[in-house]
């Protein structure tokens, strides 16, 4: 706020019809950090869905109807992905010391957590044919650490098939302060590419590079 007002802003989603140009109020979102303003189109293009209040918010693009929470799930939700047929949605539910990779499935009344533990699971990539689920797995927080000197940050690449409700390990980085997640490109670099392959950011030999496994 350059003007230092005293009344607080509203902060809100909104569409626009790149042939029309006439643009729409979806909802509020209220994100009280900068990044976290992730706004998910559905495949069909008929859908929206974005983070808001800890909650998961979705709304018709044509706002013929209000927005309304996707869910309740305990903790922050965020980081929601759509599946390509656009029938399920994959998210990070934060509990604060450990997070959880979560599916919302459409005319389903509960949600199914992928491989729960006691680690941070974020940043979950669908496949092209929507069988299996890409995250990053962190080691759970540890409260209270000092911030000098640093410490490492390893991290795991994980892949959940949902045909056989499994996840395993596809890579995992080295014990070193280079080999930490590197949060500045992971989530921007971190996908599924040609050859079922994924590809990530890593700064193993102390510069960025882009790699596949």
């Amino acid at each position: 706020d350059p003007t230092s007002n005293t009344q607080k802003r509203s902060q809100q989603v909104w569409a626009v019809n790149v042939d029309k140009g006439d643009p729409i109020a979806l909802g509020e979102m209220g994100c009280d950090e900068e990044g976290c303003e992730d706004i998910q189109i559905s495949p069909d293009g008929a859908s929206v869905v974005w983070s808001a209040k800890k909650q998961l918010w979705v709304a018709p693009l044509s706002a013929k109807e209000k927005a309304k929470p996707l869910t309740y799930a305990r903790g922050n939700n965020q980081q929601p992905k759509w599946s390509p047929d656009g029938k399920k949605i994959a998210f990070v539910s934060d509990r604060g010391h450990h997070s959880f990779i979560a599916i919302y499935e459409f005319g389903r009344d509960s949600l199914h957590y992928v491989a729960p533990a006691a680690d941070r699971d974020i940043m979950p990539r669908w496949s092209p044919d929507g069988t299996q689920i890409a995250f990053v797995r962190v080691p759970g927080k540890m409260m209270k650490q000092p911030i000098l000197p640093q410490t490492p940050e390893p991290w795991a690449i994980w892949v959940y098939d949902l045909t056989k409700d499994q996840a395993h390990e596809i890579w995992h980085s080295g014990g070193a302060l280079d080999d930490s997640l590197p949060r500045l490109t992971a989530d921007a670099s971190f996908n599924f590419a040609a050859k079922n392959r994924i590809v990530f950011a890593s700064e193993q030999d102390g510069w960025n590079h882009l790699y596949s496994v």
